[in-house]
């Protein structure tokens, strides 16, 4: 898998001694299902991981169930039903760009 730049930073800050284990994790899920092969969805899940290989395991599951819930969840605050959802962050953009001209 060819990952951006970006992604393989922040693979490597957030898993340090562990990034070649979170590294095949997502490269092997990526791999079974090509639907999440995307830059905006690896990002999502690499966010929601929190730096922990069970989050890894967590996000890449909900991610195959309905990748809309993980990008709801990495992107938007207010995501609880309660209120609107507002847009804070877009992971089309690279880590470092993903706050910035954030537009529902």
């Amino acid at each position: 898998m060819d990952l951006p730049i970006d992604i393989q930073n922040r693979l490597q800050n957030d898993f340090g001694e562990n990034y070649r284990e979170a590294f095949a994790l997502l490269n092997s899920s990526v791999m079974a299902d090509d639907y999440l092969n995307h830059p905006r969805i690896i990002r999502c899940i690499v966010f929601l991981a929190n730096k922990t290989l069970s989050g890894l395991q967590v996000s890449i599951g909900q991610a195959k169930v309905d990748k809309r819930d993980i990008m709801l969840w990495a992107e938007y605050i207010n995501h609880n039903g309660q209120e609107t959802p507002k847009r804070i962050r877009d992971f089309n953009n690279t880590f470092e760009d993903c706050e910035k001209n954030v537009k529902e």
